[in-house]
């Protein structure tokens, strides 16, 4: 193989990419929008991390082990994004703004209920209010900061602690229908280039304690 077909072949091998939504956190067991708010973990957000950590480590007899950690800036991911490192003995943990939750504008903070009230119809219209993040703002910082992750190399499998609406809209983007991302589940996605390709979704925990969310809220 001369050296221009060499580099081809490489150009299209993929680097797979696993992205968690963060543990529970405070504001997710009480059903609140959070954004950008920057809102720590629950006791059982914790549990959650350690379990699906310990869940990963057994996984990794069989699948490619876990080679680096990212994480959104926000406590309550970057305390899961610490939380998986230290059972999976991998460090440092590599904080990345882009990796952030969306910013939810004035429904930051906000229950289902209350959004329901203060902006009739716009949930069930997908309808979004003066102030929250533009989709295509989201999805641009969203395959870039993959397509970094992905050229930044290394041994292993990349896994990155991100929130629900990067994870969804990452999901939508590419044309698969929406869907919950209860927390520390998330999706693979392959990352070919600047081309970013969905794979499955994961729940690394799904055999110990219940982890989804009992309100659909951004966070």
């Amino acid at each position: 193989m001369n050296a221009a077909r060499r580099a081809t072949a490489s150009e299209r091998v993929a680097t797979r990419i696993l992205l968690l939504r963060h543990g529970q956190s405070e504001w997710n067991s009480l059903g609140r929008w959070q954004g950008r708010a920057d809102i720590g973990l629950s006791a059982l957000g914790r549990q959650q991390a350690a379990e699906a950590g310990a869940a990963l480590l057994a996984g990794q007899r069989t699948e490619t082990p876990i080679g680096s950690v990212w994480t959104s800036t926000l406590a309550r991911a970057h305390e899961t994004a610490r939380i998986l490192a230290g059972v999976l003995g991998v460090e440092p943990v590599r904080p990345d703004e882009r990796l952030v939750e969306t910013d939810a504008g004035p429904w930051q903070g906000l229950t289902h209920h209350e959004i329901h009230d203060q902006w009739p119809g716009y949930l069930d219209d997908h309808r979004r209010p003066v102030g929250f993040e533009p989709l295509e703002h989201v999805v641009e910082r969203a395959v870039g900061v993959l397509v970094d992750i992905a050229a930044a190399g290394g041994v292993g499998r990349p896994l990155a602690i991100t929130h629900a609406g990067i994870i969804r809209t990452l999901i939508r983007c590419t044309g698969l229908a929406d869907a919950p991302v209860p927390n520390l589940t998330g999706w693979l996605f392959d990352v070919t280039g600047d081309e970013v390709v969905p794979v499955g979704a994961v729940d690394p925990g799904a055999a110990t304690i219940d982890r989804r969310s009992t309100t659909p809220t951004l966070g």
